[in-house]
């Protein structure tokens, strides 16, 4: 891979996770509940109806979005 394709990937990644972090920040006490139980039951969704293959990829992925939402470590 391209050096300068991984630095725009990593600068994206970091952009987009800036902007989740404070759309979370401003969320009420019950925004925030529903946000991650909804995040939750969509990572549960993905994870069962996804094909083997794919099992690997969604956990690391629904790991990151757990820790990113609040939900994980």
């Amino acid at each position: 891979m391209d050096i300068e394709v991984l630095k725009r990937s990593l600068d994206r990644t970091d952009a987009l996770e800036s902007v989740v972090r404070e759309l979370i920040s401003v969320l009420t006490t019950e925004q925030l509940s529903a946000f991650q139980s909804n995040t939750k039951k969509r990572w549960e969704l993905a994870e069962k109806n996804a094909p083997s293959e794919l099992a690997d990829t969604i956990s690391r992925t629904k790991a990151l979005a757990l820790k990113l939402s609040g939900i994980g470590n």
